[in-house]
């Protein structure tokens, strides 16, 4: 016979908003070994784990309620469960199985985004820095590097081709 309040219970479970909820992304970022320390604007931030990354581009921060996490350098970004997808290579239902496991597991590491007294932190403008075309690419580049994030001037030279005369030779 089929147990229908079990089956209630198992789906209400799964329900992808409320896991998102109860689960700290910072937490499970960390459990995989990837540490994050406070930037001081309310994210956490550290090594990407999904490149090279030789100065901190990674951060993990808190926008209406939800956390997210975002790489400067390589682009990548998302939810807990974008993160669980890019880590494992699994698809949606097995992150969210996933991330409901670690959750229950007792494991996770308490860890906490810190407020800002400036209020509410929006998201990183990931695009945004990169796709001003009327702004000189090589002072983008010192303006990134000033902040830690090793992105060379030669490519995004190469990949804003329109201002060659501003790249070195």
């Amino acid at each position: 016979m089929i147990d229908f309040g079990e089956l209630a219970r198992s789906a209400l479970e799964l329900d992808p908003a409320a896991v998102k909820k109860s689960t700290s992304l910072a937490s499970m970022v960390m459990s995989y070994g990837i540490s994050l320390e406070p930037s001081g604007d309310g994210r956490l931030i550290g090594k990407c784990p999904f490149h090279h990354d030789t100065r901190p581009s990674f951060c993990v921060w808190v926008w209406e309620g939800v956390e997210w996490w975002g790489c400067w350098s390589c682009g990548r970004r998302g939810d807990l469960y974008d993160f669980l997808q890019e880590w494992h290579w699994i698809g949606f239902r097995r992150a969210l199985e996933l991330a409901v496991q670690l959750r229950d597991s007792g494991t996770l590491p308490e860890v906490v985004i810190p407020e800002t007294s400036g209020g509410r932190v929006g998201p990183p403008d990931f695009d945004g820095i990169l796709s001003v075309s009327d702004v000189d690419r090589v002072l983008i580049a010192r303006l990134l590097a000033d902040r830690g994030i090793d992105v060379p001037v030669r490519w995004l030279c190469e990949q804003f081709d329109n201002l060659v005369e501003s790249c070195p030779n």
